[in-house]
């Protein structure tokens, strides 16, 4: 067993994609992972994709939420070249968002109460949850990965041409 205090844990990813990318021959390496965060000011947590129900003094509140992490390897050594959550409001960081008072550390949104599925595998089969998920993820993604790729939004470049 490993110790786990001496770990290398940069070592340890280079060696994963490695594995992963074998025999393929990319510039860069993108993996997506679920994220996590904290409800509010409370001990309890949130990861990855789900739904959130929060009973309140007058009723329930129910949100929906796509928590994702980024990390973009090197193509040569995979080493880390960046990393980060995946954001939708790209004004403000993570703890710029807890300072604010945001519920949950990234992308969520609230839905009405009623749509809190009885039983969990309704959730599964429920299309407005999935595609909802589906949506925020999608956001996040094509609004993070091309600041982490330094990819100017192909908006911004058809805006420049046309001056």
């Amino acid at each position: 067993m490993k110790d786990r205090l001496f770990r290398n844990l940069n070592a340890e990813l280079a060696g994963y994609m490695r594995e992963v990318a074998k025999g393929t021959n990319c510039r860069h390496y993108i993996q997506i992972l679920n994220a996590i965060s904290p409800i509010g000011s409370s001990s309890y947590t949130v990861r990855g994709f789900g739904i959130l129900n929060q009973d309140v003094v007058l009723g329930r509140r129910v949100f929906l939420y796509a928590l994702a992490f980024i990390r973009i390897f090197d193509g040569r050594d995979f080493s880390v070249v960046r990393q980060s959550s995946a954001l939708i409001n790209m004004d403000h960081s993570l703890a710029v968002q807890r300072f604010l008072g945001k519920l949950i550390g990234g992308p969520y949104r609230e839905l009405p109460a009623e749509s809190f599925p009885t039983r969990p595998e309704e959730a599964a089969d429920n299309p407005a949850l999935r595609d909802g998920v589906r949506a925020m993820l999608t956001e996040s993604l094509d609004k993070t990965l091309p600041l982490l790729l330094g990819v100017r939004s192909t908006t911004r470049q058809s805006d420049a041409r046309e001056r």
